[in-house]
């Protein structure tokens, strides 16, 4: 292709020439000018030929198939291309052997080319470089927008607090969303299906962690933020069939603590009333005997040689004796049972309180204050008596001149007691005691606060229905055998005998 175009402008060239060499004769000045300008011209064309060349071999290495191509079409072309050069040769040579005459014969020419209206000099097409080829393009078009779907897992604030492996399915919601959709988008949609679930008091999504998996692609979850996103998307882009993602979200724990009590001093706020500890009655006293003993028996003297805040000092015995909670409970229960059993400045008497006095040691017991009574009367009531002599005779002697005695009948044995079997929760003979409340009941007789909520679940309101109630019905109910074996004791205490 480049030999061709060469020879196009070479060709062109002569002419040129040999047009303005034939000038020259009638104006000697232009012909100066001429030969100047057609000097130039062709140094030009021949920078311009050699430029054209080398870029020619540039497309050539480019594109030498296309240029095989074209070879193959244009070699007709070329053929007659070079017979038209040379016989422009041989016009010019004739003309410059010609001399005046041929030089007339051209002024009439150009006499009657300007008479014909057409331009007296002779203008050479230039070819329209080439530029350098273009590198096809092989990406593809960019895919358009396309749906996914989206699986939001929202778990509760409650099943936040359990193991993972006990809390249980989260709540589903399913959303579609196109791929180019931008960030606050799918931001503002998973707020959306968290207020519809959990319907929290204050909606933030830094409230929660909010993670995403993709099926194949993301097994392991990552936090979906806005930098996360697009690798979000890109991923679920992979699935050629139906894109999905999962999300999973979960509250964190201080965060909904933190709302809660914001919402609590709310409340608070507004004149709404503190709601009360649910404690019992039972427990409402005795809290309120162990704050008495402990306002009562404050350490006389603080940091002394008890090492104790509370301490109980005997009126006969300045001995500091250390209260610690568990002397202080027993304190306070044994007062809830009645004077009797222990005062407000008289400790109960059980083992805990054995080093309160050493002159309080035969009081640990009605029994052995009794024994301890009279085993000093029989001292008090001894009386010295003459020393006493025992003869002792074996008792062949004594039977030896009684005749036999008859073999008395052997006596049939005693029966047996029968061993009780009654079945219902008060034994026989006993009879219903005083009338309580199980509330009552309980408190009185120290029952654990479980056997006192499960006979109120079965709508028990007072003891008076003891009576009634069997063994077995109470297993159905729900309680232990260590639970059976104390209602049973407390049933005996207060159950009476009937009167005779």
């Amino acid at each position: 292709m480049s030999t061709r175009t060469s020879a196009r402008k070479v060709s062109s060239s002569k002419i040129s020439t040999a047009i303005s060499y034939l000038q020259l004769d009638s104006d000697e000045e232009m012909e100066d000018t001429t030969l100047v300008n057609s000097e130039e011209e062709q140094e030009e064309e021949d920078e311009e030929v050699d430029e054209e060349e080398d870029e020619g071999d540039e497309e050539e290495e480019e594109g030498d198939e296309e240029e095989d191509a074209d070879e193959a079409g244009d070699g007709a072309e070329d053929e007659e291309e070079e017979e038209a050069s040379s016989e422009d040769d041989n016009i010019v040579r004739q003309k410059w052997k010609g001399g005046t005459r041929q030089d007339d014969e051209l002024e009439d020419e150009e006499d009657d080319t300007d008479e014909d209206g057409l331009p007296a000099t002779v203008t050479v097409p230039q070819k329209r470089k080439r530029g350098r080829g273009k590198k096809r393009d092989h990406s593809l078009p960019p895919a358009s927008a396309r749906k996914i779907q989206y699986t939001i897992c929202i778990f509760s604030l409650d099943q936040m607090h359990k193991s993972k492996a006990s809390r249980g399915r989260p709540q589903n919601r399913i959303i579609d969303l196109d791929s180019d959709e931008p960030w606050d988008r799918i931001k503002a949609q998973t707020l959306a299906k968290i207020s519809d679930v959990l319907n929290p008091t204050q909606l933030q999504f830094d409230d929660y962690n909010v993670l995403f998996t993709v099926p194949h692609h993301l097994p392991d979850p990552l936090t979906l933020n806005e930098d996360n996103y697009p690798r979000l998307v890109t991923n679920a882009l992979e699935i050629q069939k139906i894109p999905v993602a999962k999300i999973i979200v979960e509250p964190k724990i201080a965060a909904n603590i933190a709302g809660n009590e914001q919402n609590d001093n709310g409340e608070h706020a507004k004149g709404k009333k503190n709601q009360e500890r649910d404690i019992l009655p039972a427990n409402t006293a005795l809290n309120a005997q162990i704050g008495a003993i402990r306002a009562r028996w404050m350490c006389p003297t603080p940091g002394g040689p008890c090492g104790s805040v509370h301490c109980y000092v005997s009126p006969t015995d300045p001995e500091h004796f250390p209260l610690g909670n568990a002397h202080v409970e027993s304190w306070a229960a044994a007062m809830l049972k009645g004077s009797q059993f222990a005062q407000i400045d008289k400790p109960p008497r059980n083992d805990l309180f054995d080093k309160v006095s050493p002159a309080h040691l035969a009081e640990r017991s009605p029994l052995l204050q009794r024994r301890l009574e009279l085993r000093d009367q029989a001292a008090a009531n001894k009386v010295p008596a003459a020393p006493q002599v025992h003869f002792n005779f074996p008792p062949e002697l004594a039977n030896f001149l009684r005749p036999a005695a008859p073999i008395p009948p052997v006596a049939p044995p005693a029966p047996m007691m029968p061993v009780p079997t009654t079945t219902m929760l008060i034994p026989h003979p006993f009879v219903p005691g005083p009338h309580l409340t199980i509330m009552e009941f309980c408190n009185k007789y120290q029952l654990d606060n479980d056997i006192c909520v499960r006979f109120t679940d079965e709508k028990f309101k007072n003891t008076s229905a003891f009576k009634y109630v069997e063994l077995a019905e109470l297993k159905e109910m729900g309680f232990r055998k260590g639970e059976i074996a104390e209602l049973k004791v407390a049933v005996e205490m207060w159950a009476q005998m009937p009167e005779q």
